[in-house]
């Protein structure tokens, strides 16, 4: 393998299936070295396999791939469908740990947000939207959660 994958790094595999390292682990009874990595598409489910057969089946992701229009697909093919017209402040959000940072990007995604945005906020922050609410008042609620995990997670004492 030319380089470790490292925790954060991303590969493709089959030039459309999408996934990020969480970790390079060691067996505990045989050393062998796995990769920890979770899929970006679907259910989110997260695998596990030797580091030697991970680097036959994944090729690093293009760094440049996210900012391009079209989902990092290039000349060669369509972007990924799924995640086209989505926010792109959307990826920022759900990356973020920290509440206070999660509220700045909210705030600057509020202006464009469409149903399909909120939907996949309130599937994340694991919310249920307020019955019968508009784009506003769905928009209010994350906002409302986020300031209070804010404030509640940003102040204890760890």
């Amino acid at each position: 393998m030319e380089r470790m994958p490292k925790t954060g790094d991303r590969y493709q595999k089959s030039g459309k299936e999408r996934y990020q390292v969480a970790a390079v682990a060691e067996h505990t009874e045989t050393g062998e070295k796995l990769v920890v990595f979770q899929a970006l598409f679907g259910d989110f489910q997260v695998y596990a396999q030797p580091l030697d057969r991970f680097a036959e089946q994944m090729q690093p992701e293009d760094p440049a791939a996210d900012a391009r229009p079209d989902g990092g697909a290039g000349q060669d093919g369509p972007g990924d469908d799924r995640l086209s017209g989505l926010n792109p402040l959307l990826l920022d959000f759900l990356e973020e740990e920290d509440y206070g940072q999660k509220l700045a990007v909210f705030a600057t995604m509020r202006r464009t947000l469409r149903q399909e945005d909120l939907d996949v906020l309130f599937e994340t922050l694991e919310l249920q939207p307020p019955p019968g609410g508009d784009l506003s008042a769905q928009a209010d609620a994350i906002e409302a959660y986020l300031k209070m995990q804010w404030k509640f997670n940003g102040t204890r004492l760890r």
